[in-house]
């Protein structure tokens, strides 16, 4: 039984152009899938999977971009950092929105050079839900953070809390 929108026209598939420097294969109404395999990106310089979207005569322009980055590998988990690339609508780079360092598991949002576990380049980080430990003695493991209309709460320790009292000024 034929169907889709398009089931008695036959059209391209699969394009693999042969006068350009750079192959760009390219796939119409397709999905593309890797059974028990490996999907690979591998070179030396940014090795990038990029989702954009299509206007005219196939012209893309990029919306965001996951990479590892062309920073040299040389030991040590060293270089080949994860980034996380968005993009403007008119397909200029923005900012790297998110960074992993693969040789300690620094993350960085909105840094592509983090240089904490967790480093954010901004000026406030959001905890959405309160949470008011019952006592000082609750469970909780060290640098847990929580808030309440009265109170930041810190563990400093397994299930021990301490508490700073809020105030308007």
């Amino acid at each position: 039984m034929k169907q889709g929108k398009y089931k008695d026209q036959l059209y391209t598939r699969l394009e693999i152009p042969y006068d350009t420097d750079v192959s760009e294969i390219r796939t119409h109404s397709s999905n593309f899938n890797v059974m028990d395999g490996i999907l690979r990106v591998a070179g030396g310089g940014n090795r990038d999977l990029q989702f954009a979207t299509t206007a005219k005569d196939n012209v893309t322009s990029p919306l965001w971009t996951m990479r590892a980055n062309s920073s040299q590998a040389t030991g040590q988990n060293q270089g080949a950092d994860l980034q996380i690339i968005r993009y403007s609508d008119k397909g200029e780079a923005l900012d790297t929105s998110l960074a992993v360092k693969r040789n300690n598991g620094n993350v960085g949002i909105g840094t592509p050079t983090p240089e904490s576990k967790l480093d954010v380049n901004g000026d406030s980080i959001r905890i959405r839900e309160s949470k008011t430990p019952a006592s000082s003695n609750s469970p909780g493991n060290k640098g847990d953070i929580a808030w309440d209309d009265k109170y930041m709460y810190v563990c400093v320790a397994k299930d021990t809390w301490k508490r700073s009292e809020l105030s308007s000024w």
